[in-house]
């Protein structure tokens, strides 16, 4: 299903971007219509069962609206429009169709003339490439929207858009920690709150010419969300010095879990293995003497990601493993938990591990503990996943091993980063 937020305060024409949406969609859809401290006209509220109106008392702001809206909402996917917007056509089959994860879509800009609805067609090209100013502030990019080369690129990464519409999916909007209004205030800088965020966690933001939406671009005098957006400025440039430091934290241009692998040398230890993926990697570009491969292969105690999983898949996963590694003579696999296996190995008697376990805080924390007392001075304590998603909490706890510990870890160039560091 596709969960449909429309933040709306005295909005004019929120009932007919309710009627276009329900006539436009093609799949599965729940519209969640938000008000701000306002009640709509009882001959404009949309009885269909797939809409709900929910009611602020007071005005709380965009982002709180926002908010609102996508706590209770159902779906699978997740679409926020502003209330005078018209869509294409199968405008969602085409969003989802196109998804993948850590994509935040944003379907190719129109101008709606909102008296007439209908689409603006006064010569100006349709807007798919804003760039931000030098106060991050997105501007249309006339030679890039006017680029024939660019036009071809049906789906296209880009670095700014308005955000009057988006489309992720709705577990993506939690592990970003959208939209956080206690720090950017009510109002302002949404799309890059958005937009840097996504960068943050590896992921990206496209534009999705394959659809469209029109927007009413509103002027000064027509604006009903007037809250004040100092806020938002201010903390833009607290969250951009933090931003770029993240940036910057040891990434390896172009440096892969791969070439990672061609690291590791002598005896190490991979923790999870789940299907020996990497395991082979190890095996293919390193140079291990012994490669131990463990994995109990079970449900740890309150692990969601395992018990997701279930124990059959967990047991297909043990048979594909030991497929998988069989023709490496180097590599045994144990089926043990971390914590069980880590006590038959000697202090200081490996020459890397690599931890790629539970990524509950509490799992990763013990693993980093306790295997980097396993490795010499001079070998490698890595792991994966340095990014935050749901039901994970690896960056927290590297984070706070190698503050507590005075350790800069480097990480590889990739949307789902190992990190890594050589033990003193």
């Amino acid at each position: 299903m596709l969960s449909i937020v429309i933040p709306a305060r005295d909005e004019l024409y929120l009932s007919h971007t309710i009627k276009d949406i329900l006539a436009k969609a093609e799949t599965d859809i729940e519209v969640i219509a938000v008000l701000d401290g306002y009640w709509e006209k009882s001959e404009n509220v949309i009885h269909d069962p797939r809409v709900k109106y929910l009611h602020n008392g007071t005005p709380l702001g965009m982002r709180e609206t926002i908010n609102r809206g996508v706590a209770i909402a159902t779906g699978k996917y997740l679409l926020k429009c502003d209330a005078h917007v018209m869509f294409a056509e199968g405008f969602d089959k085409v969003l989802i169709e196109n998804h993948k994860n850590g994509r935040i879509q944003i379907p190719t800009r129109k101008r709606l003339d909102p008296v007439k609805w209908e689409v603006i067609n006064d010569g100006r090209l349709d807007i798919n490439y804003l760039t931000l100013d030098e106060n991050y502030k997105g501007v249309l990019n006339g030679n890039m929207n006017k680029d024939p080369k660019l036009a071809e690129k049906k789906i296209d990464r880009i670095e700014a858009f308005q955000g009057s519409c988006w489309f992720m999916k709705r577990g993506n909007y939690f592990n970003l920690g959208l939209l956080d209004a206690e720090n950017w205030g009510p109002m302002g800088h949404e799309a890059q709150e958005i937009y840097f965020k996504s960068i943050m966690r590896n992921g990206h933001v496209v534009r999705n010419k394959l659809t469209w939406y029109a927007h009413w671009h509103k002027n000064k005098e027509e604006l009903t969300f007037k809250s004040d957006r100092s806020k938002s400025r201010e903390y833009m440039k607290v969250f951009l010095d933090e931003f770029y430091k993240r940036r910057d934290k040891g990434v390896k241009k172009s440096f892969k879990r791969k070439d990672l692998a061609k690291m590791f040398k002598g005896v190490g230890v991979e923790i999870g293995v789940r299907t020996g993926a990497y395991s082979e990697i190890i095996c293919q570009n390193g140079e291990p003497t012994r490669l131990y491969s463990i994995d109990p292969y079970a449900l740890p105690y309150r692990d969601k990601r395992s018990r997701t999983i279930g124990k059959e898949r967990q047991e297909a996963f043990y048979q594909g493993a030991i497929e998988k590694l069989k023709p490496y003579k180097c590599c045994k696999i144990v089926r043990k938990e971390s914590m069980v296996a880590v006590a038959d190995f000697d202090y200081e008697s490996l020459d890397f591990v690599y931890i790629d376990g539970s990524h509950a805080f509490d799992y990763v924390m013990c693993d980093i503990i306790e295997w980097a007392k396993r490795v010499k001075p001079g070998g490698i304590v890595a792991g994966h996943d340095y990014y935050k998603f749901r039901d994970a909490e690896v960056v927290t706890a590297v984070d706070t091993y190698c503050k507590v510990h005075g350790i800069k870890i480097q990480l590889t160039d990739e949307r789902t980063p190992s990190w890594w560091f050589v033990k003193k």
